[in-house]
């Protein structure tokens, strides 16, 4: 059953709790300078990921951001097992970000107009509940930090169905013009497409 609550964990030591899930994983954990915000360097494999966490303040909800330091050719397993963890800390009503910088493969496909979700990044985010994956480019400085993928976790409102069912729309017409044996595209695609509709929500598409 889908909920949209954000969970209560301002009082929790959440380093404590990233390490109950990612244990031997984590290389070092403190608190950020903003209240609320943890940041966790993760070795998980040959890939070395920072984790910063905010879980949350009054009409803030929690989000989560995933930077990859270092890859290694399970970097896409490790960051699957990241957002796994995160969803399961931070709940349903939460937002993940990923950045891509280090992925050419993403990076290239989001350059040729290709939508977030019918990438390997957004299909791990929309795997994992995320189901909302927006392309978070900063072209003026990255003021904002690196570009990244953002994926908005299940809200029962109607922007989110919105976005929901256009994304639905835009994964659809990726897979009927027709998929080659091995296409990329349509794998991420298709990927996405099964996740969002298990939804039992999505008959109002």
């Amino acid at each position: 059953m889908l909920v949209s609550v954000v969970p209560n964990i301002d009082s929790v030591d959440l380093c404590g709790v990233i390490a109950e899930k990612l244990g031997s994983d984590i290389v070092k954990c403190s608190r950020g300078r903003i209240r609320g915000v943890y940041e966790a360097v993760l070795a998980i494999g040959g890939s070395v990921i920072l984790l910063t966490i905010f879980t949350g303040r009054g009409e803030y909800s929690p989000w989560a951001e995933i930077d990859v330091l270092a890859t290694s050719k399970d970097v896409y397993n490790a960051i699957d097992r990241v957002v796994e963890e995160i969803s399961k800390i931070l709940g349903s009503y939460s937002r993940v970000m990923i950045t891509y910088t280090w992925d050419r493969e993403t990076a290239s496909l989001l350059d040729r107009g290709v939508h977030p979700a019918a990438t390997r990044i957004g299909a791990i985010l929309v795997s994992k509940g995320y189901y909302v994956v927006k392309n978070m480019y900063f072209p003026e400085g990255y003021s904002e930090g690196n570009p990244k993928l953002v994926g908005e976790g299940y809200v029962n409102n109607k922007w989110y169905f919105e976005e929901l069912c256009a994304e639905l729309e835009e994964l659809r017409r990726v897979i009927n013009r027709g998929c080659s044996e091995g296409d990329s595209i349509c794998i991420y695609a298709n990927i996405s497409l099964k996740h969002i509709q298990d939804l039992t929500v999505m008959d109002r598409c």
